[in-house]
């Protein structure tokens, strides 16, 4: 079995987020919540792929995609897939640790303000919800 390539920008991010936390009053206010801090030590997916294409000089170019998706508990996946050559997983998993707490679903007091008009997520659909949800959403 193959040892696991170092991820110095994921582990630097991982840990300051566990040490905010630890020295915050979260934990001893909501004992339960240090479940879902283990939880985000692990994506639930991280996909890299390859891209091969011919350019215009009819040279093969070789692309390396990277896609890591977090988790899927407090919302839709946010971040997209990144080709840089200048990234690699563990920066993708550390920007992905980075935004998963902004996927959590909105208070319910946000519902009321989008029963007034379109709703739209970034990089997401617009939808009027009331044809899909009815007069109650």
């Amino acid at each position: 079995m193959s040892t696991p390539a170092p991820e110095p920008e994921f582990t630097q991010s991982l840990t300051d987020l566990t040490t905010a936390l630890h020295t915050s009053t979260l934990f001893t206010t909501h004992p339960s919540y240090r479940t879902a801090l283990s939880l985000l030590s692990i994506p639930e997916r991280s996909i890299q792929f390859r891209v091969c294409w011919e350019n215009d000089a009819h040279n093969l170019v070789l692309n390396t995609g990277y896609r890591v998706q977090y988790s899927s508990t407090l919302g839709p996946y946010k971040g997209g897939t990144r080709f840089h050559p200048s990234v690699n997983m563990s920066i993708l998993k550390m920007l992905a640790l980075d935004i998963s707490p902004s996927s959590a679903h909105p208070a319910p007091t946000d519902y009321i303000r989008v029963r007034d008009g379109p709703i739209s997520h970034q990089g997401g659909e617009k939808a009027t919800p009331s044809p899909i949800f009815g007069a109650n959403f």
